[in-house]
């Protein structure tokens, strides 16, 4: 039986355009200040779920709206950038 693991999602508004729309969708106590990250540096983040992560990547280009993703593995896990989420699949090889 797999263990399954749990994660918390941050965004980081790369601008206050950004930070206004975040602070309409998002409850002000999901806003975290000064959260320490894998990198050393401390950063204001909103903490959200899964789900709201997608609809702002989906959407950022109409909202006009500038981001980061962090993410957190377990609740004691470093929070890191969550590079992983901005590659692109490469194309299958043909046989």
């Amino acid at each position: 039986m797999a263990l399954s693991r749990s994660y918390t999602w941050f965004i980081e508004p790369l601008d206050s355009h950004t930070n206004e729309v975040l602070a309409r969708e998002l409850p002000e106590e999901n806003f975290c200040r000064n959260m320490l990250c894998e990198d050393g540096k401390e950063r204001d983040l909103w903490e959200c779920k899964s789900q709201f992560v997608s609809y702002l990547r989906k959407s950022a280009k109409c909202l006009h709206i500038r981001f980061k993703v962090y993410v957190r593995e377990s609740r004691y896990g470093k929070i890191r950038l969550a590079d992983f989420l901005d590659k692109k699949k490469k194309p299958a090889k043909k046989a």
